[in-house]
């Protein structure tokens, strides 16, 4: 009796927190001659957020909304809209406040044009020239301001009538790595490296941005951009004047020697590379796989995404992402992203040396506990001692 109670008590608490919640049912796109659609179904009609992240990318957040049940990637290939991407769920914790789904839309030319409707059963994206889905005619440019597709912490940017031009940053003013900051208060973004540029957005208190280069005074944001900052002289470097954090095991029975550690600049030959590999900032880890034991069996290494889990001191759990969710830089083809990320077979006496992407602007020095699955069991990593402490 007291089971059946309990199992009463669940169901009707399931119930409770998903009262009011709108489920994505599935995705469809029909092509006519000039427009392209794609339906979003659900069980009433529903307002997205509907941004161009890109020249030749729509994000599409919602809110309030349940779409695990949509597969994470579509391929209408209709000539207009290329593919549709669904971020995994691991990634809801990195999205701006209130919004529990994210699609990544793919034009196949920028110089396509979007707009919306709601239907009896959702919405409805319609693609194709401006004139055909019934917005202005605008000049949009690569450089036009708005939040990248994982989010860099640039905020919400207005959409805009007239195309200002963004000042790019020179390869001299680049940073050794993406420096994440979090304001106290707003910060207001501009289009170029002066209080006389026109504003283009905010950075909101609280919300972490991401820097790739400097310019005295301001910062380029990675999703462009400048803000102006109150750091000293030499603080963007200051990550690279103390060891990487480091963690490290060797399993008992199995006698699998496994590390992973931070990637900081000049420490880990390779890693600016890797990371041009994706159009959006990623923290990267090196990770370390030994098979000591003289036994013999191998092991294989599990799935890319969730191989590495680190919980913050503040209790956050992250895990590794799956390159294959994320949006790639052009030219970077999946044959190349398969060779980069590799998921073998270890042997006895072999070593592996890979890469795991975790979301930007992890900091390291705040990871409370770092666990490795390997072996079908996930083991528990310990700081290596004298990692992350200042290089005198």
């Amino acid at each position: 009796m007291m089971r059946r109670l309990l199992l009463i008590a669940v169901v009707l608490a399931c119930a409770v927190g998903t009262a009011g919640a709108a489920t994505l049912t599935k995705v469809t796109w029909s092509t006519g001659d000039s427009i392209s659609r794609v339906n979003f179904h659900f069980g009433r009609a529903l307002t997205p957020d509907i941004i161009r992240a890109s020249d030749r990318m729509l994000r599409v957040d919602l809110k309030g909304t349940d779409a695990s049940a949509v597969p994470s990637r579509l391929d209408p290939r209709d000539g207009r809209v290329e593919k549709i991407q669904r971020l995994p769920e691991r990634a809801r914790p990195f999205l701006p406040e209130g919004v529990t789904a994210r699609f990544l839309v793919t034009l196949a030319d920028p110089k396509l044009s979007f707009s919306f409707e709601e239907t009896t059963s959702g919405f409805r994206l319609l693609v194709g020239s401006a004139v055909d889905v019934g917005v202005p005619t605008v000049r949009e440019t690569a450089a036009t301001p708005r939040e990248p597709a994982l989010g860099t912490g640039l905020g919400e940017l207005p959409e805009r009538t007239t195309t200002i031009e963004l000042e790019g940053a020179s390869r001299d003013e680049t940073l050794p790595q993406p420096l994440g900051f979090r304001p106290s208060e707003d910060l207001v973004v501009r289009a170029g490296p002066s209080s006389l540029h026109a504003q283009v957005g905010t950075v909101p208190a609280g919300r972490t941005a991401v820097a790739v280069a400097r310019r005295g005074a301001w910062l380029h944001l990675a999703g462009g951009g400048w803000v102006a900052h109150g750091l000293p002289v030499g603080a963007e470097h200051a990550h690279a004047r103390r060891r990487a954090m480091a963690w490290s095991i060797v399993t008992l029975g199995t006698g699998l020697a496994i590390s992973v550690r931070e990637a900081l600049p000049g420490q880990e030959p390779g890693a600016a590379a890797i990371a041009r590999l994706f159009a959006q900032p990623v923290t990267l880890a090196r990770v370390e796989v030994r098979a000591t034991s003289p036994t013999s069996y191998g092991f294989r290494l599990p799935g890319r995404a969730g191989r590495v889990k680190v919980t913050l001191k503040n209790g956050v759990i992250i895990e590794s992402l799956d390159p294959r969710d994320l949006t790639v830089a052009a030219g970077v083809t999946s044959e190349v992203i398969s060779g980069a990320f590799d998921s073998p077979e270890i042997l006895p006496g072999q070593v592996w040396k890979g890469w795991v992407l975790l979301p930007p602007g992890l900091d390291f020095q705040s990871v409370e506990d770092v666990r490795f699955q390997v072996g079908r069991r996930q083991h528990r990593l310990l700081v290596v001692p004298g990692s992350g402490e200042p290089v005198r």
